[in-house]
C-alpha cells in the first residue's frame, strides 16, 4: 500500500513540475496567447495571406457577420454562409495590405484615443445614473472592451475602412458620360441571327447504309477482336457475334461516320469568308434567319423566334460591330451554339432632355464596386491568398 501511495506522489509531481513548465513557456513566449490556445487545442491553420497566418479571430468575426447578416432570411445553407465568410475573410486580409502599399494607415495609438473618448463619455453617463457600487472605473471599462474586441481585429477593420473611403469611393461621373450611358442602354440593334448546335445538324442530315458497307465495318471489328484475343491470350477457340446480331449497331456507326463528314465538310465550307454572306449560311444549314430586336443591355440574353437563347456579350461580337456593322459576321459561339448574324439597323436612342440622378449615382457606385473588386482580385492572386478546404466545408476554422 505505501508503495503505491509512493508512486502516485511521484507521478503528481511530475504532472506538477510538467505544468509549471507550460505556464513558465506560456508568459515569456513571444506569441499571443490566442495562437499559443489554437496550438494547445490541437487546432491547425485556416489558411494564409502574403504568408501570414489568417488568425482564428478573423475568420470568427467574417462567419458571425455573414451569420447576422443571412438570419433576416431564416434558415439558410450552410454552402452561403462559407461562400461568405471567405469573401469577408480575404477582403480583411487583402484590404489592409492594399491601404499600406498606399501609404494610407492608422496606428493603434489613434484607435486608443477613440476607445478612449467613447468610454468617457459612457463613463460620465454611469456615474450620474448609476450607484457608486455598480460604477466602472475608465481604466476597467477599458480592459473589458479590449477583452471583448482585440486591437489586431480593431486595427484589421479599421484599415478596411481606410479602403473603403479610399480606393472604393465612388467614381466621379460626368453629365456628358452618364448621358451616355443612358442612351447605350435604350438603343438597339436589329439583328437576322442563325443560330444552330452540332447535334441540331447532325439530326438535319440524311445518310444511307449499305449491305456492302456494314460488311466491311463487320470484317474489320471481327479481325481487331480476333488480334486482341490472340495477343491477351484467351482460353479456348476465338468466337465473335454473327453479322445478323450486330447489323442494327453497324448501321448505326456507318450513318454516324458519314454524317461526321458531313458536318466537317459543312464546316470548312462555312470557314471559307470569300462572298459569305447569311443567305450562304442559311443555304449550307438549312436554318432560316431570325429576326431580333435587343437592347445593347440585353445582349447577355437575346430571345429568338425559334426558343434559343443566346449570348452576344462576347469580346470578339463586340470588336467586329466596333469594326464594321456591315457584312456577315461570326461565327460566335455560345457554349454548344454557333452563332451567324447581320445587323440590319442600329436604333439609337434619343438624348434624355433631363437626366435621372439616381442613374448617375449608380453608374458611379458600379465602377467603383468594379474597380476595386478588381484590384483585391489582384492582390488575392499575387499575395497567394489561401484558406483551407476543410474550413469551408465544415463552417470553422480547423
Amino acid at each position: 500500500m505505501n508503495q503505491i501511495l509512493e508512486s502516485l506522489k511521484k507521478i503528481g509531481a511530475t504532472l506538477i513540475v510538467i505544468a509549471l513548465i507550460l505556464i513558465m513557456g506560456i508568459s515569456f513566449s513571444s506569441q499571443d496567447m490566442s495562437e499559443i490556445l489554437t496550438i494547445l487545442s490541437g487546432g491547425s491553420k485556416i489558411g494564409s495571406y502574403r504568408g501570414e497566418e489568417i488568425r482564428p479571430e478573423v475568420y470568427g468575426y467574417a462567419e458571425d457577420s455573414c451569420k447576422n447578416r443571412y438570419q433576416v432570411y431564416g434558415e439558410i445553407p450552410q454552402v452561403f454562409i462559407d461562400q461568405c465568410a471567405s469573401d469577408a475573410v480575404r477582403d480583411m486580409m487583402v484590404m489592409p495590405a492594399i491601404v499600406a502599399d498606399l501609404g494610407l494607415d492608422v496606428s493603434e495609438k489613434q484607435i486608443q484615443d477613440q476607445i478612449i473618448s467613447v468610454l468617457r463619455t459612457e463613463v460620465e453617463m454611469q456615474n450620474q445614473s448609476r450607484l457608486a457600487d455598480d460604477r466602472l472605473s475608465l481604466e476597467q471599462m477599458v480592459q473589458r472592451e479590449m477583452s471583448r474586441f482585440p486591437m489586431s481585429l480593431r486595427m484589421r477593420l479599421t484599415r478596411v475602412g481606410l479602403f473603403q473611403d479610399s480606393v472604393a469611393a465612388p467614381f466621379p461621373v460626368s453629365a456628358i458620360e452618364t448621358q451616355a450611358f443612358s442612351r447605350a442602354k435604350d438603343s438597339a440593334f436589329e439583328l437576322n441571327v442563325i443560330a444552330f448546335t452540332n447535334a441540331d445538324l447532325l439530326n438535319s442530315f440524311s445518310a444511307e447504309a449499305s449491305e456492302a458497307e456494314m460488311k466491311d465495318l463487320y470484317e474489320k471489328d471481327k479481325k481487331e477482336a480476333e488480334i486482341r484475343a490472340k495477343k491477351e491470350k484467351k482460353e479456348g477457340p476465338f468466337t465473335y457475334p454473327s453479322f445478323e446480331e450486330r447489323k442494327e449497331f453497324l448501321k448505326d456507326r456507318v450513318l454516324t461516320e458519314k454524317k461526321k463528314k458531313q458536318l466537317e465538310e459543312l464546316k470548312a465550307s462555312l470557314g471559307q469568308k470569300k462572298d459569305a454572306s447569311l443567305a450562304t449560311v442559311s443555304e449550307k444549314t438549312g436554318y432560316k434567319a431570325e429576326r431580333a430586336t435587343v437592347k445593347f443591355s440585353a445582349l447577355n440574353a437575346v430571345s429568338l423566334a425559334s426558343g434559343k437563347t443566346i449570348n452576344l456579350t462576347g469580346d470578339r461580337f463586340l470588336s467586329d460591330v466596333a469594326a464594321s456593322r456591315d457584312g456577315l459576321k461570326g461565327p460566335y459561339q455560345d457554349g454548344e451554339t454557333t452563332i451567324y448574324l447581320t445587323i440590319e439597323q442600329v436604333k439609337l436612342a434619343p438624348p434624355s432632355e433631363k437626366l435621372d440622378p439616381e442613374l448617375s449615382q449608380n453608374r458611379a457606385m458600379y465602377l467603383s464596386y468594379a474597380f476595386a473588386n478588381q484590384i483585391v482580385k489582384e492582390y488575392a492572386e499575387t499575395g497567394k491568398f489561401r484558406l483551407t478546404q476543410k474550413s469551408l466545408d465544415s463552417g470553422k476554422p480547423e
